[in-house]
């Protein structure tokens, strides 16, 4: 109990050298092994959170802890990209969300002879990639805008005077 005592004192004084920025926070344990990774819009404050809330979560991952680390961003958008490329990479004991799968979806434009745009979790084949995307809607509607646009609808099928979406004006014409 001691000990534990002193640890947490000790983390205390650490919190006062945090900045009030944007970032990603691990706290560590007694071997430098990540226990947790977190973000926040305010390191200090988010931070300080886990000393004066008494729930279960943050007891445990407090009491586990013997050291709090983290890195500054620019901004939120940067620190969520970051806490979930380091959740996925360092697979800490304490969180359970995005240790597993793609988290963002990014638009690709294969290098095939005939280009085709998709939607994609993961960055496995040759092409083209923008993203990511936090949310799967917005990638979605940037999607539909360059097939509109750009009249990128392609269609497998070979026909002579063309098909379908071709007459309505959605396809370029590849079937022809």
């Amino acid at each position: 109990m001691e000990k534990t005592l002193n640890i947490k004192n000790k983390i205390i004084t650490e919190i006062k050298k945090v900045p009030r920025k944007s970032g990603v926070y691990f706290f560590k344990d007694s071997s430098d092994q990540i226990l947790y990774i977190g973000k926040a819009k305010n390191l200090k404050n988010r931070i300080s959170s886990y000393f004066k809330n008494n729930d279960f979560k943050s007891d445990t991952i407090v009491t586990a802890s013997s050291k709090i680390d983290f890195i500054e961003t620019k901004n939120e958008l940067e620190a969520m990209l970051l806490e979930a490329q380091l959740i996925q990479s360092n697979q800490p004991k304490f969180n359970v969300l995005l240790k597993t799968g793609q988290p963002f979806v990014y638009l690709m434009i294969t290098n095939k002879k005939l280009p085709e745009l998709k939607i994609v979790r993961n960055k496995k084949q040759k092409g083209t990639y923008f993203g990511p995307f936090i949310e799967k809607s917005h990638a979605r509607k940037v999607y539909n805008f360059l097939i509109r646009t750009f009249k990128l609808k392609l269609c497998k099928q070979k026909i002579d005077q063309g098909c379908l979406y071709y007459h309505m004006g959605i396809c370029s014409g590849n079937c022809r």
